[in-house]
């Protein structure tokens, strides 16, 4: 692929995975330690200019959003669903009802002295049963469709989540999730899950189980990294520790970054000690760098200088600005009239978003895969 990172903008000459109508999908979740990193923004924003070089030939794209306790996708949608329908769907709670639902009547007819759990061909054939049509709106972006969280109408719905058990469900059919993973790959070339912030049940479910990409979106501070190390490790661990074969590609996604600062900003990234206003500070550079053990062989990328490391060229280039003008409602910048000159919110999504569909990890250039 004949591409460099110079290139102005995002468009279909980057899109080259995926998109063959019988291609294996990928599953990408955002998630965030904190709240307030832009996350629902970050990933609404990728998924729309995405879409917009999306070809009719490929399978489409979903969204889901399951941040189950403080739902938010619908709102950035709001232009984008049809009237009266959005609202009636069944959500994410929804579907995992049902299948909790299906796995307990399963286990009730087989011998629970001799078995537990559904074994990984049970949760094959028990997810193959589900029906993702029911669950998904079409939405007017191209190509995408979007699992809310729950229906408008839902009186109950926090009582109904206060009483979903992730943790038995788990252990009742622990390949549950890898097949319906399986699923969303066979039926969209990407699937992108807003996540939960924190440590939580369903958090672990979205950066564990069903990823194949793990997008993690933070702000230049304390308490948005606090956590992510942690989390990040679990989620290497688990994946290379589990019957789960596919591998896992992180990406992290500094965010709502103000520009007029630049020492500020760069001591963020690359850490200080004893200084005059934050004290000793690890910068975020340095916590990734540790936590996703880049190969000592990396590939350089075309035109870099001898000093600056591969962290050097990704975060130099990834970097969401904090923008006054996006600071008010639920505006999406890849809407008709939205700024596209280089200091836009529009070409900071744009300038991550080839490493995200061609596959590069964080160290790699992804003009050279």
């Amino acid at each position: 692929m004949n591409l460099s990172l110079s290139n102005a903008g995002f468009g279909p000459e980057w899109i080259v995975r995926n998109t063959a109508p019988d291609a294996y999908g990928e599953i990408i979740t955002f998630y965030s330690y904190k709240g307030g990193t832009g996350r629902s923004m970050a990933l609404i924003n990728c998924a729309g200019l995405i879409a917009q070089n999306w070809p009719a030939s490929a399978k489409p794209l979903l969204l889901i959003d399951f941040d189950l306790e403080a739902p938010g996708l619908h709102h950035y949608l709001g232009p984008c669903l049809p009237a009266g329908e959005a609202g009636k769907k069944r959500g994410v709670l929804d579907l995992f009802e049902d299948l909790s639902n299906r796995v307990q009547e399963s286990l009730l007819k087989q011998d629970r002295e001799t078995q537990s759990r559904l074994d990984d061909q049970q949760c094959v054939r028990l997810v193959n049963e589900i029906d993702l049509t029911q669950y998904v709106i079409q939405t007017s972006l191209n190509a995408t469709g979007v699992i809310r969280a729950a229906r408008d109408d839902d009186d109950h719905y926090a009582q109904r989540l206060s009483r979903m058990d992730w943790e038995k469900l788990y252990k009742s059919a622990p390949g549950l999730f890898r097949a319906l993973a399986s699923k969303f790959s066979s039926e969209y070339a990407f699937t992108f899950i807003d996540a939960r912030t924190g440590l939580s049940d369903t958090s672990g479910v979205c950066t564990m189980l069903l990823p194949d990409v793990l997008t993690v979106v933070f702000t230049p501070n304390r308490q948005s990294l606090a956590g992510i190390e942690q989390l990040t490790a679990k989620a290497l661990e688990y994946r290379s520790s589990s019957s789960d074969t596919r591998s896992l590609r992180i990406y992290p996604l500094p965010s709502r970054v103000e520009q007029l600062s630049e020492s500020f900003r760069k001591v963020w990234q690359l850490g200080a000690t004893g200084h005059q206003i934050f004290g000793d500070v690890e910068g975020y550079q340095t916590v990734f760098a540790r936590a996703l053990a880049m190969p000592e062989a990396a590939p350089a990328t075309t035109g870099s200088t001898v000093s600056e490391s591969p962290w050097d060229r990704y975060f130099g280039r990834v970097m969401i600005p904090h923008s006054p003008d996006y600071a008010y409602g639920e505006r999406l910048c890849f809407e008709s009239g939205s700024s596209t000159d280089r200091l836009s919110l529009r070409t900071a999504y744009e300038s991550f978003l080839p490493w995200l569909v061609t596959g590069a990890q964080p160290w790699d250039d992804p003009a050279l895969r």
